[in-house]
């Protein structure tokens, strides 16, 4: 049996080399162009009462929507899904009774480190925030990304940020979240012992590990600001099988992802147990999302092709639908069609729902409810590979270069990318004069 850290580090340290951005032209930097003064353009209110949720955001790795049965009800494929993974995860899916449920939304980038830094600051980063990348901003090689971040405009607004990661120092996502995305706390194996200083003896922390420090830091923290704590699960992550660390299979135990994800529910269960009965539930929200769909390895296109009431408009690329479920949450409906948009939009849609509209930043995208006449949704892992969502389709980006609508994303994807290498994406200032 391999440890927890290998099978992780033999599924996700690729040899990467940096690679260069296609280069276009710069012009009018005083004017800053690309910054926004608001954050969402709707007139929707959601947040009526002017409330201040505690929130929690669960982000398993590469957790495709396609796999949550609860996504079919009221689909054609309904009952062939439930009469093969009805019990999958049966927990997401009774949570998801009680949520607004966000369908036909992408991954707008992969993988991990991109995707991460991407959801919560609506952004695609350059060279995609690699290790490397990492690397060379912590040695001064280059310029520190300067995103406008999620955090930030809560921390204006009274809110302490926690992110609860699998990950240690070695791997740097902590560096992501405390110097790039500001997030107050971080809690990883370096100082887990503070939160959780009986957890399991893996060189990795488990899903079990992860859910009970989240609890720790609500039962402990005892400040008075509303908190928001982020926590990153690795148990989903490609090649790692649960049932070497304490987790639980699913069915025959024969598919290493499915048993990933019936662990995740399992735990995820436990946890909205704990919640559902604590006096946290008064005033806090849960968001289920993820960093990225799952990779469609040999594995998984084989369970697809076994099972075709699950692959429906399914294509072999890093990108798919995945969750967006919003638990707890009070004025919101009960069901949204993304419409094919992606998670460019989850932080400026949870600051929507918040009703934290006029701040200053450099967010791409807006509200999922903000009137937009878009047909093309871009997908891109650091301009390398380009894929065009349209209409719950996706296409290479050949089919699709010669839109208009795409080759103007493409170049704003690709400005934002220079402003960031440059270290002028962002100044810090989000107050609208």
């Amino acid at each position: 049996i391999i440890g927890l850290f290998d099978a992780y580090k033999k599924a996700f340290f690729l040899p990467l080399s940096v690679y260069k951005i296609e280069e276009v032209e710069l012009t009018n930097l005083d004017s800053k162009f690309w910054i926004k003064d608001s954050v969402y353009t709707s007139d929707i209110s959601f947040n009526k009462e002017n409330s201040q949720p505690n929130i929690i955001i669960l982000v398993p790795d590469g957790l495709p929507a396609r796999l949550i049965p609860g996504y079919y009800k009221g689909k054609k494929q309904y009952s062939a899904v439930y009469e093969n993974f009805g019990d999958l995860t049966p927990n997401i899916d009774k949570m998801m009774e009680k949520s607004l449920v966000i369908d036909n939304y992408y991954n707008h980038t992969a993988a991990t480190y991109p995707g991460l830094t991407g959801m919560f600051s609506s952004s695609y980063p350059a060279r995609g925030i690699y290790y490397n990348e990492l690397k060379r901003m912590i040695n001064g090689e280059r310029k520190k990304s300067s995103f406008s971040s999620l955090f930030d405009i809560l921390r204006i607004n009274g809110y302490k940020s926690y992110f609860v990661t699998t990950d240690g120092d070695d791997t740097l996502l902590p560096y992501i979240f405390n110097e790039i995305l500001h997030v107050d706390k971080t809690y990883s194996p370096t100082n887990f012992d503070i939160i959780h200083k009986n957890h399991q003896n893996y060189s990795r922390l488990t899903d079990n590990d992860i859910f009970t420090a989240v609890k720790n830091i609500f039962e402990n923290e005892n400040s008075d600001e509303p908190k928001i704590v982020t926590a990153y699960f690795v148990g989903t992550h490609l090649n790692i099988e649960p049932t070497e660390f304490g987790g639980i299979g699913y069915k025959d135990k024969k598919n290493m992802f499915l048993n990933a994800m019936h662990n995740f529910d399992n735990e995820l269960g436990m946890f909205l147990s704990w919640f559902n009965n604590s006096k946290f539930a008064e005033n806090t929200i849960i968001i289920l999302s993820t960093d990225h769909t799952h990779f469609p390895d040999t594995e998984y296109r084989h369970l697809l092709k076994e099972h075709k009431e699950l692959a429906k408009d399914f294509k072999p690329v890093f990108c798919d639908k995945i969750p967006f479920i919003i638990y707890n949450a009070k004025n919101l409906p009960s069901y949204y069609d993304a419409k094919s948009k992606t998670s460019l939009y989850f932080t400026p849609t949870l600051l929507h729902i918040l009703g934290y509209k006029n701040y200053r930043n450099a967010f791409i995208a807006g509200s999922l409810w903000d009137n937009d006449e878009s047909e093309y949704y871009l997908y891109t892992e650091g301009i390398i590979n380009t894929l065009c969502i349209n209409n719950g389709k996706i296409y290479n980006y050949d089919e699709c270069k010669d839109k208009k609508e795409v080759k103007d994303k493409f170049l704003q994807i690709t400005q934002y990318q220079m402003l960031e290498l440059e270290g002028l994406l962002f100044d810090g200032n989000y107050i609208v004069k």
